[in-house]
Order: C-alpha cells, then sequence, then structure tokens
C-alpha cells in the first residue's frame, strides 16, 4: 500500500497537522508501508528539522487559496510519481472538491476532520477518521512509563509550534510578578517567531527557567512535568498518555468539545482565551494570562489536588490509535474488492 499525505504547517497554522500526519507515516513504517508528503516551503523546514522524520518528502507548492483543484491535484499527483492507493488529507483549507479531485484520478482518500468540515467534505472521502479511538500520537510515546508526581519537579510551558495567540513570553512575565519559585520549563515550537528573545528574557529573569527550543522528544518533557500548561489540541493526548496534570488553554473554537471532555475525566483544567471564537485568532488578553498564572499557582502548591489529577488519568488513554487507523483502510480496500 502506497500512502500520499496532503497536509501543511506554518507559522500561523501551526505544527499540529504535520506532526499528526507524522505520527501516522512512523505506524505505516513498522507495516512497511510507503508513505510520500506533499510539503510545501514552509512545511519542509518543519519536516528537516525533525530527527525523526518518517517517509518520502515531495516539493510542492500549493495553489493559492485552492482555486483550481483539478490542476493542482493532477500536477502533485504527477510530482508522486505514481497514483497512491490512499491520499491522506489533513487541513481545514482541503474541502470537498480537493477530495474529489484525488478521487476522480482513482485514489482513495481518508480525510481527518475534527468537527470541522461539512458535509460534503466528508462525503467526498472514502475513510473519515475521527474519533476518540483515532488518536495519533508520534512514536516517542507508544512505550513511555510515566513517572508519579511526586518524582516530578518542572512546571512545564508550551504552546505548539507558533503559539499563535503569543502567551509564552507574557505567561512568564506574569509567573516573575507573582514570585513564582518552582523550576520552569519552557517549549518554544519549530515555527516560534522569536526564540531569541525567550532566550534574552531567561537571561535576566529572577525565574528559573530552562528554555527547549524545536524539542525533539515531548514524551521525556510531559513524561518529567510537574504540572503542564499547555494549548489544547493535539498535545493534550501527549499529556494524557504521559499522566501529567495539566491547564489546557483553549485558543480556538474547534478545541472546545475535546478540552471540555479532558475536563470530565477529571485530570486537567481549561482556561478558554476571551477571543477563542476561530482556529486561529489574535493574542491571549493581559486577564488571559493572570488567569493562567493564578491557576498555575494554586495547583502548583497543592500536590493532593495534583496526585487526584493524575490518579484520574492512569490507564486511560493510550498510543495505538494508528493501529485501528490502518485496520480502517484496509477494511475500506477490502470493502472496495
Amino acid at each position: 500500500m502506497r500512502c500520499v499525505f496532503v497536509v501543511q504547517a506554518s507559522k500561523n497554522m501551526g505544527t499540529g497537522h504535520l506532526m499528526r500526519c507524522l505520527a501516522l507515516a512512523q505506524v505505516f513504517d513498522n507495516h512497511d508501508i510507503e508513505s510520500t508528503f506533499l510539503l510545501d516551503e514552509a512545511s519542509l523546514a518543519s519536516a528537516k528539522q525533525r530527527h525523526d522524520w518518517t517517509g518520502r518528502i515531495v516539493a510542492h507548492h500549493y495553489a493559492a487559496d485552492l482555486a483550481d483543484r483539478s490542476v493542482d491535484v493532477k500536477r502533485a499527483a504527477r510530482q508522486c510519481g505514481s497514483l497512491p492507493d490512499w491520499v491522506i488529507v489533513d487541513g481545514y483549507q482541503f474541502d470537498a472538491e480537493y477530495c474529489g479531485a484525488w478521487r476522480a484520478l482513482g485514489c482513495r482518500v481518508a480525510l481527518f476532520d475534527d468537527g470541522v468540515h461539512d458535509a460534503r467534505a466528508l462525503e467526498s472521502a472514502d475513510c473519515v477518521l475521527a474519533g476518540t479511538d483515532y488518536r495519533l500520537l508520534r512514536r516517542e510515546f507508544w512505550s513511555i512509563m510515566p513517572l508519579p508526581v511526586t518524582q516530578r519537579h518542572s512546571l512545564t510551558l508550551s504552546f505548539g509550534g507558533s503559539d499563535p495567540a503569543n502567551i509564552t513570553q507574557p505567561l512568564l512575565l506574569a509567573l516573575e510578578r507573582l514570585n513564582f519559585s518552582g523550576p520552569v520549563r519552557v517549549v518554544t515550537g519549530q515555527a516560534y517567531a522569536d526564540p531569541q528573545r525567550i532566550g534574552r528574557f531567561v537571561g535576566q529573569s529572577s525565574l528559573t527557567i530552562q528554555h527547549i527550543h524545536a524539542a525533539q522528544d515531548m514524551a521525556d518533557v510531559w513524561s518529567n512535568a510537574r504540572l503542564a500548561v499547555s494549548a489544547a489540541g493535539g498535545s493534550q493526548f501527549e499529556l494524557a498518555v504521559c499522566e501529567t496534570p495539566s491547564i489546557l488553554v483553549v485558543v480556538a473554537d474547534n478545541q472546545r468539545a475535546a478540552t471540555e471532555q479532558a475536563v470530565a475525566e477529571g485530570w486537567c483544567e481549561s482556561i478558554l482565551l476571551t477571543h477563542a471564537t476561530s482556529e486561529h485568532s489574535g493574542g491571549a488578553s493581559q486577564n488571559d494570562i493572570d488567569a493562567i498564572a493564578q491557576r498555575i499557582l494554586a495547583l502548583w502548591e497543592d500536590e493532593t489536588a495534583l496526585l487526584t489529577m493524575q490518579q484520574a488519568i492512569v490507564g486511560r488513554y493510550t498510543a495505538d490509535g494508528g493501529e485501528r487507523i490502518i485496520d480502517a483502510l484496509l477494511q475500506a480496500e477490502r470493502a472496495d474488492g
């Protein structure tokens, strides 16, 4: 079986879609399934920074606004050399016409939905990979052994590949004003605009801070966090598998449902940014930042609460969603005869 991934990453989009596809490609690799990624310049730059990258890369400049889907898809197919068995589409910008253009060439299409595509887009896919059974985590999360809270020491802050809501430095400033005394680990992603700015802050701050840019092993980072503060989205499933008490910051409207479910499970709290009404909104307000900092301080000083949060997640999440995806794709092929 040959699979082609249609996915993009950028400063504005972040890297979550790309990392999810990488996770699936790593599962494919375990089953000797060939993966090819169609990546534009910004996405290619993110991929090249990964030591765990899996899959062949084909440089592809996606048409502006994907206005002429048929032409763009035919050009992409030529670049791949031969038609794949499956085209894996991950991105809110890829609509029904785009999926349909691949199907018109004779390819099966699997679409990551995230609850944002309209019915026509879903109908144009041969396989819709949605729901809790299909959570995807990279290879580094497959065999972790989470530590108990009592053996963890750091407050870990990470707001995705690009931190589109600009939370990182304002939150550090707020923690400094509150005289936070614990060790802080700050992770900035590959698409973060100015990591040197964080480095300069670390050099003059009264906080005890370790700054990691473009971390390559988030399983180790999350597994050693006594408390994590993270953007909601794909990272929350990494946190859950690592059994890490967390504060999830909802930066986009389409993150609410999964975050509400996580909060109901008892292992995390959530904070909704006041502007979070679309996938990519403006920066966090000072009120948002202060609310996050206050919750950090309250939880950090309450070990009983942290232990209760961790206990609520033990054994609840697994990292085998990729195996179910492979089964779903093979089942769809068998159904077609």
